[in-house]
């Protein structure tokens, strides 16, 4: 065996030993993206999920959620102690959805989990007493503009 071909040789086994490294790497970036995704996807029902929980666990809160959820037009917001509950309570319930807008943006949740956030928003932020409420929000810029585009720039082409 000469040296030319050993050398051959072994420059063919380094060449495919790189291509099956690139290979290997790329499997595990896939699995290691489906992963995350997955994981996000949990953590962000679990968030939904603790929220009801605490709601359920407080009348007082429930009280409140249920009288942003059955308003209807021309509803009166509550008056003292009770205002600042329910604007803090559409505040908490409009970032969980924008953080989960911000997961589907950056490609940590899938499209059908934004798609099913982002139709609960739109219904949300119809409610008089949360667009009584959502302007003051947008004025503190409390919401993002691009979250703002996302859920109240589809309420303009409905």
């Amino acid at each position: 065996m000469s040296l030319d071909l050993i050398n051959t040789a072994s420059t063919l086994v380094s060449a495919l030993a790189v291509v099956a490294s690139l290979v290997f790497v790329a499997l595990q970036l896939k699995a290691n993206t489906k992963a995350q995704r997955a994981s996000s996807a949990w953590q962000a029902e679990n968030a939904w999920a603790q929220l009801n929980f605490e709601v359920a666990r407080d009348p007082q809160i429930a009280v409140i959620l249920d009288h942003i959820l059955s308003s209807v037009t021309g509803s009166a917001p509550p008056e003292g102690p009770g205002a600042r509950q329910t604007k803090f309570m559409i505040r908490s319930l409009l970032q969980h959805v924008q953080s989960q807008f911000f997961l589907f943006r950056e490609g940590s949740l899938s499209e059908e989990s934004w798609r099913h956030q982002r139709s609960w928003a739109v219904k949300f932020v119809k409610f008089p007493i949360v667009e009584a409420f959502l302007s003051e929000e947008i004025e503190q810029d409390i919401l993002s503009a691009d979250f703002r585009s996302e859920v109240l720039g589809s309420l303009e082409s409905h």
